[in-house]
Order: structure tokens, then sequence, then C-alpha cells
């Protein structure tokens, strides 16, 4: 049996990321019992289902998933072998999540690329069933969970936890989506605003991205409500989130596309972004008509006119003020966090996303 205050060094979590990872061929296991006993299908359908899963959920970061197992491990009263097989799965259901977003995020973005392979709707002879795919990752989920989660309570809390952060993240998805007018394909710059941009980016990002992962894990351990309803801990979850869209915004307009493993779009999608909201607000008159005519359009002409803009205002110094004043309240959120047994977790939750603490 592990201590109360478990283990967070190196070591450590990289012992158990690495059972977690071994752990996958279990969720594919899993996923095709579920295919044969509740169905009659084809052996070659199954197969394709399998492949979906392991094309989709492989290959990225693992954050949701690698971290609500973490989130988990840190309040959990004992690391046995029943709790990590119930941290796992749910750990992999989180990417199962993940997977469908991203899936129907490059639909919506008609993008070519994602996590360096095409992308899956652009996969020969996967096409528009590809949205059916998304359906089918979400639907397990429950099905999963209810094989390893005995308590119909913590089977409950955590399958609305899911449900929860599913529905924030689609109306975050739309607030995105409806900067882009649907009739005409032009923008709506009265959208472009601060405080819906942060709309966007608490209720698209900030809540799949780390409430998910870290509300998961303390439902799965079965912590105190009061550390759940914490506000500071929200707060926590908030700064982290949007701080990780925004430097997502940032490395998609000024990162090299071999370090992003895809092209940046935002310019040619019209995205309400960070980048272009700086711009916006700082630039001439002149610049930002420049912006109006030229932002939102996929021609490399049009492109290159906005990239040029962009470069007038050293958008990277403002980033840089922008990062250390959100780590510097994290900073602040850590210090005086009343639940201390936490404060490992969220440490290298923020270290990971910021790459220092």
């Amino acid at each position: 049996m592990i201590p109360m205050e478990n283990d967070f060094s190196a070591s450590a979590l990289e012992r158990i990321r690495t059972e977690f990872l071994q752990s996958f061929p279990s969720l594919l296991d899993r996923i095709e019992r579920i295919l044969t006993n509740d169905f009659s299908i084809p052996e070659e359908l199954r197969a394709n289902v399998l492949e979906m899963v392991r094309y989709n959920v492989l290959g990225g970061k693992m954050i949701r998933g690698l971290f609500s197992v973490y989130s988990a491990y840190a309040m959990s009263r004992e690391w046995n072998d029943k709790m990590k097989e119930q941290c796992f799965l749910q750990g992999w259901c989180a990417e199962l999540l993940q997977a469908a977003f991203l899936i129907a995020d490059d639909i919506m973005d008609e993008a070519e690329m994602r996590r360096g392979k095409t992308a899956w709707y652009r996969v020969k002879k996967v096409g528009m069933m590809s949205i059916n795919d998304t359906f089918i990752l979400q639907s397990l989920i429950p099905k999963l969970l209810k094989e390893v989660i005995d308590s119909p309570t913590v089977y409950c809390n955590v399958v609305r936890v899911f449900e929860d952060i599913k529905l924030r993240t689609e109306v975050g998805q739309m607030l995105d989506l409806s900067t882009v007018a649907v009739d005409t394909h032009s923008l709506n710059y009265k959208y472009f605003t601060d405080d819906y941009y942060r709309e966007i980016i608490v209720n698209k990002t900030a809540y799949y991205t780390v409430f998910l992962p870290v509300y998961l894990g303390l439902v799965l351990a079965q912590c105190d409500s009061s550390l759940l309803r914490s506000e500071l801990l929200q707060e926590w979850c908030v700064l982290l989130g949007c701080y990780f869209q925004v430097r997502d915004d940032y490395l998609d307009v000024f990162a090299d596309a071999s370090v992003l493993k895809k092209e940046g779009t935002d310019i040619q999608e019209g995205k309400c972004s960070w980048v272009v909201l700086t711009v916006l607000t700082m630039g001439s008159e002149e610049d930002r008509a420049a912006i109006h005519q030229h932002y939102g359009k996929k021609e490399k002409e049009d492109v290159r006119v906005v990239k040029e803009v962009f470069s007038k205002y050293d958008v990277k110094s403002r980033f840089l003020r922008y990062e250390e004043d959100a780590l510097q309240r994290i900073r602040v959120i850590l210090s005086s966090f009343p639940e201390k047994r936490f404060v490992p977790f969220m440490q290298f939750f923020t270290e990971t996303l910021f790459g220092r603490v």
C-alpha cells in the first residue's frame, strides 16, 4: 500500500506512465469483446473499429489520459492493482474522447494532417464514415467504465464529469466556429473581442484539457467534496487551460510546421485567436484594414500579408509577458493551496504545460 503522501518523484511518475501505456492492448481487448458480445457484425468491421482506435488514440502526448491517472494517484488512499485498472481504463476513456474531438475538429477545419499523419477523414476508404467514428468513440466510454467501476455512485459521478465536459467543449467549439458567417463565409468581427475569446478558450480548451483529467482523478479517488468545490482549484484549472490555448495560438502562427507536426491554419481559417486579437488591439488603422481584407483567406499571398502585419508588433514579447503573468498567478495559488497532498500534482501539471514552475 502506498502511503497517503504518494511518491511524485520523476521515477515514480515514469513508472506509472510506462504501466499506463502498456495497458493499451487491454483497452483494445475490451472494445473487441463489446463489439463481439453485443453485436453481430463482420470480423472485418470489428477490425476496422480497432484500427480506427489505434490510429486516432495513439501518437499524442496523452496529457488528458496520463494526468487523470496522476490526479487519482496523488489522492488515492491505496495504489493497488484494482485502483490502477480503474485509473488506466478511465485515462484511456479520456483519450477516446480526445480522439473523437480531434476527428470532428479536423473535419470542420478541413485539416490535412494530425500528429504528423494524414487526418483520419482523409484516409482512403474512411471519408465521412469518420463522423460515425466520433460517435462510436464517445459511446464506448460509459460501457468501458462500467466494466471496472463497481460503485454506482462513483460510476455516475465519473460519467457526469465526462458528460459535463463534453457539453462545455461542444459549446466552446460552437463559439469558435461562429466567428465565421456560414452563409457568406465572411468573418464576424463583432465576435473578435477579449471577452468572447476568453469564453471560447475556457469552454473549448480549459475544461477538457485541464478540468477533465483533474476531476476524473479526484472523483475516482473519492476525494472530499470540499476539494472538488475548491474555487482555488477551479481558478488554477482556468489559468492553466487558457495559457495552453494562448500558447497554441502563438505557435500556430510562429512555430515551424515540423515542430507542430502540422501546418498552422489559424490565419487561413480566420480564427478568433490570441495573436490576431493582440495585433488588432495594437495595430494602426492601415494594418487593421489589411487584416480585415486578408485574414481568413486561404491564398498564399493573403497569408503572407497577414504574417507581415503580425511581424510589425513584436507579438513574441507580448506572449512572454502573458506567460510570465499567468505563471506568477499560478505560483500564488500553489503556495496557498490548502490540500497539500495535491500540490505536487498541480506543480507537475503546470511544469508539463509551461516547461517550468
